[in-house]
């Protein structure tokens, strides 16, 4: 299966496949190209229709589904993206999120079935997540399958603080060496430094990491449901304070003082002779 190239923001991904791909109980070879859309640059089928067939996927997950109305669902989640086959225009998954000040929170996806999930969600995924202004709060095998791909959660806990406000608070967090780390495991691994507790509605207590790249400084390039972090300020270099007039010496201001001490000089040098002159006469 050939990858498509991962580009800095947020471009259309194509990709081509040829597998089998099952149609109710028939098996039938298709050539299929998986390419990325907004809903509204979908043609040949509703939007309703679209709405509909991405409100299913996410009630068929085996996670908890708490919104139990697609109206909902997309007032709740007002930005997407889905992947479907150019050739059929079979919708096949989608990744959805919501805009928050420090920009744009994946917090739901989904697909037809696992193979896609894992072959086109999961790149989708992870290519988002490293451009400026994408961040998801993960855990469970959707954290280990984005951490296979090589991507590493956030560790630094005034970030994670900023981000999430009241939802947590210092001993929340798991930094390195803690113990709990062994006890909330990622898999048959221990968590990973920088994940932390806190408490979901429905839920109760749960272990999360923040992945992506939160807009820290809030100012974005564009808007809606496309908008980036301008983070080209951020270089974290200090900068230089300008030494002010007082201290900060011209060359002018350098030969007006030699001239004062050379004159102060020369006076000192007459007035000892002009004294030696009239002690001699004395």
């Amino acid at each position: 299966m050939s990858k498509s190239s991962i580009q800095s923001k947020v471009p259309d991904l194509e990709q081509t496949n040829s597998e089998v791909r099952l149609s109710g109980e028939k098996k039938t070879n298709v050539e299929c190209t998986y390419i990325w859309r907004k809903i509204s640059d979908i043609n040949g089928i509703t939007q309703e229709e679209i709405k509909q067939k991405l409100f299913e996927m996410y009630k068929s997950r085996p996670v908890l589904t708490p919104i139990n109305d697609v109206n909902e669902l997309f007032s709740y989640y007002p930005c997407q993206i889905t992947v479907l086959c150019s050739e059929t225009n079979e919708i096949l998954g989608g990744l959805m999120w919501w805009q928050s000040e420090f920009g744009n929170k994946i917090s739901t996806s989904f697909s037809k079935n696992p193979d896609i999930y894992k072959k086109h969600i999961i790149p989708r995924y992870k290519e988002l997540l490293e451009t400026p202004g994408y961040y998801a709060e993960l855990s469970e095998a959707l954290e280990y399958l984005i951490r296979k791909q090589g991507l590493d959660n956030i560790k630094n806990p005034d970030i994670i603080k900023t981000v999430l406000g009241s939802l947590i608070k210092d001993e929340d967090i798991l930094n390195e060496g803690d113990e709990r780390l062994l006890v909330y495991k990622l898999g048959r691994h221990p968590s990973p430094a920088g994940s932390y507790l806190r408490v979901i509605k429905g839920v109760g207590k749960e272990r999360k990491a923040l992945y992506g790249i939160p807009c820290i400084n809030k100012k974005f390039i564009g808007d809606g449901c496309d908008r980036i972090c301008n983070i080209t300020n951020m270089g974290g270099k200090k900068k230089r304070k300008r030494k002010t007039i007082r201290g900060k010496k011209t060359r002018k201001r350098k030969r007006k003082t030699y001239r004062k001490k050379s004159k102060k000089r020369r006076r000192t040098r007459r007035r000892k002779r002009v004294y030696r002159r009239r002690s001699r006469r004395r």
